[in-house]
């Protein structure tokens, strides 16, 4: 009845894991999840700290680029663009480091109407963090391994507001470090006993 939540990291796997598993499983990728769980909130002020109307737009690495180009000129920093980008993808990844820029980030992307990838993890993280209400009974993640510090998080989260579930991947086969993918988050889990099994190699 919808109750089962599928996740995994890429289109692809959604297309074959839809091909294989019941068709009520709702599969997505965790990214279409967090838009869906933005557009779900919008009208509750919990989409982080900047406002987006229903028809907001997910922001290409190239309009990311311009956004920081924008920002440059419009607070007149004195920063590369690659330097200023890499300081606010680290941080919407991992949740730390937070950049001194971040609120006029926030502002202009509002202004744009768009929002990045790594944005919509944030924003639907700080969504969930303050919904009441559980909306999967069970939950599979999988590729748990090529997810980033910030998307374990999200995760966690859904986990907390659901009846439990399974988590699989494989930290020998991460290849998204680029993108601060944490396969030791996969490892992490594994010694938390909060788990009824656990199976490594």
């Amino acid at each position: 009845n919808d109750k089962i939540l599928v996740i995994s990291f890429i289109n692809y796997i959604v297309d074959d894991l839809y091909n294989s598993l019941p068709k009520d499983c709702k599969i997505y990728t965790l990214h279409k999840l967090a838009k869906i769980i933005i557009h779900r909130y919008l009208g509750f002020g919990l989409n982080f700290t900047s406002p987006l109307t229903n028809n907001f737009n997910m922001a290409w690495e190239c309009d990311h680029t311009n956004i920081c180009k924008d920002l440059i000129v419009l607070k007149k920093l004195n920063v590369d663009t690659k330097t200023l980008e890499f300081s606010l993808k680290t941080y919407f990844q991992t949740l730390s480091s937070k950049p001194a820029i971040l609120s006029s980030y926030l502002e202009l992307v509002s202004f744009y109407n768009v929002i990045t990838f790594e944005d919509s993890i944030v924003r639907a993280i700080r969504a969930l963090q303050k919904a009441s209400v559980a909306t999967f009974k069970k939950i599979v993640v999988d590729e748990y391994q090529d997810f980033d510090l910030a998307e374990q998080r999200l995760v966690k989260i859904l986990f907390e507001k659901s009846e439990g579930g399974i988590i699989a991947g494989d930290d020998d086969q991460s290849i998204y470090s680029g993108r601060k993918a944490d396969p030791f988050g996969f490892l992490a889990l594994a010694e938390d006993n909060k788990w009824e099994k656990r199976t490594l190699p």
